[in-house]
């Protein structure tokens, strides 16, 4: 599993709170406004942040009017549309970053020591997971 990897058992954890979040962010049927099964406050809770400032980003756009000197800051409803749409994203950017980081602290924990016999090695990432092979071939495609 994830600690063959070299993992701390306290970063497993992390990843799991974000995935967690992320399914509860991305489910259709929690994406209402009014959420009121909680799937948002959990979510938000899963990711460390204030329940209220999530619900406020997702659901109120705001808009800076004025010069420099005098800004004003106006808020308005977005539609529940929009409000889904955001909410989507924020899940997909979310898992997107978390497969980043994971592809890149696997990469790092799988490559070669500087002392490979061959100087040359190829390490693939596909629907199966990571492969590394120390002799390079054809024939390993296949």
């Amino acid at each position: 599993g994830m600690a063959a990897t070299g993992m701390k058992s306290q970063e497993i954890v992390e990843c799991c709170r974000v995935v967690a979040a992320v399914a509860l962010l991305a489910d259709k049927k929690n994406a209402s406004d009014s959420d009121d099964d909680g799937s948002l406050g959990v979510a938000a809770e899963l990711l460390r942040a204030e329940e209220e400032d999530v619900r406020t980003f997702l659901t109120k756009a705001e808009m800076s009017v004025g010069s420099s000197v005098r800004q004003e800051r106006l808020y308005r409803a977005r539609t529940d549309r929009e409000a889904s749409t955001l909410r989507s994203s924020v899940a997909q950017e979310l898992y997107a970053a978390l497969f980043g980081w994971l592809t890149r602290f696997v990469g790092r924990s799988i490559a070669p020591s500087r002392r490979t016999p061959c100087g040359r090695m190829l390490g693939l990432l596909d629907l199966y997971g990571f492969e590394v092979f120390a002799a390079n071939g054809f024939e390993q495609f296949l």
